[in-house]
């Protein structure tokens, strides 16, 4: 009897302990599933890793066939992130990762404490230099109920000569019983949309979604109208395409990878209603366009349509323009759509001023008329168009181009914002929210993007490497190569090879004139002591006119 009430109680202790340490998946990705650039489930709102250094990987995976590479190749970190989970306050997160490649990488959770803006303290680098795959296993506790966390892959000092990072198969755990919940986000209940064409936005927990295999809980049915159940193997918004005018029902069921629905049943209804009789049509010079202070829109806070070229894509959004020349772009605030550049759309949404931004957000419609078509020609722009909030507000949301702009500052958190000044008339700035380029100081560029407000600035923003090109800066004389040394130059510039030349004037970036002299004869010598060190251009001028520039570095 000792013996069996001994084995007894050993049985009920494992079972114990085995509850005690049972594991629930919130999150599981093998990143096989991408919309372009974003994986399935990640690159959330607290990625500030530039969309180009996000990539599916084949080369090498851990399984099956796709992992993703991440760049940064500075010593400040960039994020990848989770899309928003649900966590809970004083529960501690397992998460589970594989890894090759070269560079460092560690994991962080936001999930909006009150301390620390809301992030929680990083865990320590790994750092990685290695071409086979590692799996990392850390933890990392909440410290808020929020279904807003974003668990956070920090990353920097990546290496082409191991293709940079690589990450596959992530896993998020947490103790417990697993509780499924399927959450219908958009439509709201009761929406009114103004498109045939609906997204069914959704949010899953404590579930994973994925075709039948290891680690899969099961996988979405969804009806319309009552209709026939419809599988769903991936948590990406559903598109409903050419829904009739009038009331519709979408109901999300969860199943498991038999078809079989979860006993209790867990489920989520919409009902919404598709309004194809547009509200508010409007030009979009009609709604950028203003004269008051601020230059806030005539249709701001109301819901309103327009149609237009899309120009640009970001994340989350994408610009639009309705003709070529002032007034005529404006940015469209997103998650939802993805359409393409060159695609012809109409959209319906809520006009708002973010800072000062005009920009469609909330949308509730949006059709695609047609693809590839020819965007509007940029609009030729300087410095002086783009130098404050006032000149620059016409150029909202318009695709421009800078000719022949030098790039005269390169900040010390370029790392971090991606954020570099270009002077072409006058200073103004180049960023990267949609393609991220390393300028060189000094260097002239022909700079094609979209025009975006932030922090009081306005931004040109490429869009790709084709929108960044070197441009020499000099205008040469039909019959001569006017050469200049040394440069950078601490006291005396030499001037040779001159022709024609009957003056040289040395500018600052402002463009003041410091220093001017005569020429005398084909060389010359600039007595540049006097100035303060920083960037300049040396003007050749030919009886009033200035036919040639280079610029220079004083230190």
């Amino acid at each position: 009897m000792k013996k069996k009430l001994i084995l007894s109680i050993v049985g009920i202790l494992s079972l114990f302990f085995f509850n005690a340490n049972a594991q629930v998946t919130i999150f599981s990705s093998n990143l096989e599933t991408w919309t372009g650039n974003v994986p399935v489930g990640l690159s959330g709102s607290k990625t500030n890793t530039p969309a180009a250094n996000i990539n599916p990987y084949t080369t090498s995976s851990h399984s099956p066939l796709t992992s993703c590479k991440l760049e940064n190749t500075t010593s400040t970190h960039t994020r990848f992130s989770t899309q928003p989970l649900t966590v809970t306050n004083a529960t501690t997160y397992t998460v589970s990762f594989w890894v090759r490649g070269h560079g460092d990488i560690r994991l962080g959770l936001f999930d909006g404490r009150s301390t620390s803006y809301g992030y929680a303290t990083y865990n320590a680098y790994n750092v990685i230099n290695s071409s086979s795959w590692t799996q990392i296993t850390e933890t990392i506790a909440a410290a808020a109920d929020t279904s807003k966390a974003e668990f956070i892959f920090s990353f920097r000092n990546t290496n082409a000569d191991i293709d940079h990072l690589q990450i596959d198969d992530i896993t998020i755990t947490r103790p417990g019983t697993a509780n499924p919940t399927i959450t219908i986000n958009t439509p709201a209940d009761g929406a009114t949309v103004y498109s045939a064409d609906v997204p069914i936005a959704f949010n899953v927990s404590e579930f994973v979604v994925g075709n039948p295999g290891a680690g899969i809980d099961g996988h979405i049915h969804y009806s319309v109208d009552g209709g026939t159940a419809v599988m769903q193997y991936t948590t990406l918004p559903i598109m409903l395409t050419g829904l009739s005018a009038g009331n519709h029902q979408v109901i999300l069921q969860l199943v498991d990878n038999t078809h079989n629905p979860l006993t209790p049943n867990i489920a989520d209804t919409v009902n919404f209603t598709i309004d194809l009789t547009l509200p508010n049509p409007q030009t979009i010079y009609n709604i950028q366009h203003s004269t008051g202070s601020p230059a806030n829109s005539s249709q701001l806070n109301l819901v309103t349509t327009t149609s237009g070229i899309v120009t640009a894509t970001c994340t989350p959004g994408y610009f639009v323009q309705d003709g070529t020349g002032l007034w005529n772009g404006i940015y469209v605030y997103d998650n939802l759509h993805f359409p393409a550049v060159g695609d012809d759309i109409t959209v319906t949404g809520t006009i708002k001023e973010y800072f000062g931004f005009t920009e469609f957000t909330d949308i509730t419609g949006l059709t695609i008329h047609s693809s590839g078509n020819t965007l509007p020609a940029p609009v030729a722009v300087t410095g002086v168009n783009l130098k404050d909030t006032v000149v620059g507000e016409a150029y909202e949301g318009v695709l421009v181009k800078i000719t022949n702009a030098v790039c005269s500052n390169i900040p010390s958190n370029f790392a971090t914002y991606g954020e570099w000044t270009i002077f072409g008339g006058d200073s103004c700035h180049v960023d990267d929210l949609i393609f991220h380029y390393t300028p060189t100081l000094n260097t002239h560029y022909d700079i094609t993007g979209v025009v975006y407000l932030g922090f009081h600035n306005y931004y040109i923003e490429p869009r790709s490497a084709a929108d960044v090109q070197i441009n020499s800066g000099i205008t040469e004389l039909s019959q001569n190569n006017i050469s200049i040394y040394p440069n950078p130059v601490s006291t005396t510039l030499f001037v040779n090879e001159m022709e024609n030349i009957s003056s040289i004037e040395v500018a600052d970036i402002t463009g003041r004139i410091m220093l001017s002299s005569k020429v005398n004869g084909e060389s010359e010598y600039i007595n540049m002591s006097s100035l303060s060190n920083g960037t300049y251009f040396v003007r050749f001028v030919n009886n009033g006119t200035v036919v040639s520039v280079k610029s220079i570095v004083k230190n």
